[in-house]
């Protein structure tokens, strides 16, 4: 049977899985979470330099935060791989 393995959430759209049931399609839904990669460096980020006091409280967290945690993120992306190549049991 054909399998389609979707990053994201069918919550918005659970009518793919009508559609593609009768072409003999499975569809599976995959919410990851929080993986170690390079996506919270300088090379997938990109920082202004300027900071505005206003928004400490809010984009300020979130800076201290991609600094903090890049490269600590609890998921392991090569689990996830192979957890995707082998497809749901």
């Amino acid at each position: 049977m054909p399998m389609l393995i979707l990053v994201g959430d069918l919550q918005d759209n659970p009518a793919l899985i009508d559609e593609l049931a009768p072409l003999g399609i499975h569809a599976t839904v995959v919410e990851p979470g929080f993986f170690r990669t390079d996506f919270m460096d300088n090379r997938s980020l990109a920082d202004t330099g300027q900071q505005i006091a206003d928004y400490a409280e809010t984009v300020g967290k979130t800076r201290l935060f991609v600094v903090e945690r890049n490269h600590l993120q609890p998921g392991d992306p090569v689990k996830f791989a192979q957890a995707i190549r082998v497809g749901p049991r």
